[in-house]
């Protein structure tokens, strides 16, 4: 019996790499479950990751929900040997059999030639000849996977061999389909209703956004602490003022002005913050057209009163009035806007210095003195008119007048029954006793 082996891989036993990954961490995913050997249960309602991947299935696992991998089979023949052409399927921790047979009176070697490979070259390919009689041979070809499968690969991965009998002019191709992935995999509901739209849907099981867990990405994966929940340009307030923090992350408020653009990844923060922090140079240096510079389409057109009524399908307000006073000595009143494009615009209402409101300039100075004046003769005024409204002030009634007679209190005769005189005198019990 001649025996040809072609070894591109040690391969460890499929059992024990199966345990020594289940052991090591969950499987999360069909496709890693598959590619440990493993087979996958989609049913939804599980509850632990451990129940969806089992080494050896049971009569009562996962009715109805089993995750059925593809599956190929193409065979010619040919003239000299049983087979010219084999299309074979491969599932990790199983062994293929393909048997070719030929007349020979004597055991021929065989050689066997990985000539084309989608992945990795890590698989087992081997081939024993047994003739019966020394005229009915059958050379058996045995394949199964090693670390064949890259964590990218998909569905359907492929490698093709040769194999030729010494001394037959005819050479067999066999293409090798190799499970690498789950068929559901590639049914992917983004942000599912199923996750809390905090993860995508496949094959069962929710893949959650990062900070998120759970089997419906409902709990928060790491311990937040309300630093979670704070605008580094906002310190002081939770989410901007515009939401509220809860068990991992903002959630913004529905409500207020300009909340249709509250950004829930920037800690809930308002179009007028976004817009003067990322791109302040825009609005200090104002230039017609779109914002070169600024990390998001910005553009800036001519101020239009009338634009700024506009409303929205849900009557808010599409433009939203801010106000920015910068480093530089300015402040900045403008309106800012978002489409449903993600562009952002802008209309600068008026670009003030700061010390304008407080007398910076020769011209101002003399309106805040002229204000002052004014001020002051606005008292002065007032005090002149009191004065006169006292001086020509009615004179006091005299005490002849009717309004101070007959009060009574000169004729009064009764007695006050809380009127005590100020002496009395009483029998003291104990005089003379002593």
């Amino acid at each position: 019996m001649g025996k040809v082996l072609l070894l591109l891989a040690v391969m460890i036993s499929v059992g024990q790499v199966f345990s020594d990954f289940i052991g090591s961490e969950d499987v999360g995913s069909c496709d890693k479950c598959i590619r440990v050997g493993g087979s996958w249960c989609n049913d939804p309602d599980l509850e632990y990751t451990s129940d969806r991947c089992v080494d050896t299935e049971r009569d009562d696992w996962c009715p109805m929900h089993k995750e059925i991998l593809q599956s190929a089979s193409d065979e010619v023949e040919g003239d000299l040997l049983s087979l010219k052409y084999s299309r074979r399927t491969l599932t990790s921790g199983n062994v293929d059999e393909l048997n070719i047979k030929y007349k020979s009176t004597i055991e021929r070697a065989v050689t066997i030639t990985i000539v084309n490979t989608t992945q990795t070259n890590n698989s087992v390919v081997e081939a024993y000849t047994i003739c019966k009689r020394k005229v009915d041979c059958v050379t058996t070809v045995e394949a199964r996977l090693g670390n064949f499968c890259l964590p990218t690969g998909g569905v359907s991965e492929s490698f093709t061999v040769e194999v030729n009998i010494e001394g037959i002019p005819e050479t067999v191709t066999i293409d090798y389909v190799a499970a690498c992935a789950c068929p559901c995999s590639e049914k992917v509901e983004v942000n599912s209703s199923f996750c809390n739209g905090r993860g995508n849907f496949s094959c069962g099981v929710c893949t959650c956004q990062d900070k998120w867990s759970g089997k419906n990405c409902d709990s928060c994966a790491s311990n937040r602490g309300d630093v979670q929940c704070l605008h580094t340009l906002r310190t002081n307030v939770l989410c901007s003022g515009n939401g509220k923090c809860d068990s991992c992350e903002c959630v913004c408020y529905p409500y207020g002005v300009g909340s249709q653009y509250y950004n829930p990844k920037e800690f809930c923060a308002d179009i007028c913050l976004t817009t003067s922090v990322y791109c302040d140079h825009c609005l200090r240096n104002v230039t017609r057209g779109q914002c070169a510079g600024c990390s998001y389409p910005l553009i800036n057109q001519p101020y239009n009163e009338t634009v700024t009524k506009e409303r929205d399908s849900l009557n808010r307000s599409v433009w939203i009035n801010c106000n920015e006073t910068f480093d530089d000595g300015y402040n900045v009143e403008y309106f800012v806007m978002k489409d449903e494009s993600g562009d952002s615009y802008f209309m600068i209402v008026e670009k003030t210095p700061v010390n304008a409101a407080i007398g910076g300039g020769g011209g101002n100075t003399t309106w805040q003195i002229l204000g002052v004046l004014a001020a002051a003769a606005v008292l002065a005024g007032v005090a002149v008119v009191g004065y006169v409204a006292w001086k020509n002030r009615l004179p006091a009634p005299p005490l002849t007048d009717f309004e101070y007679q007959n009060i009574g209190a000169e004729n009064s005769t009764g007695v006050n029954p809380l009127y005590k005189p100020p002496t009395s005198s009483f029998k003291n019990p104990t005089y003379g006793k002593w």
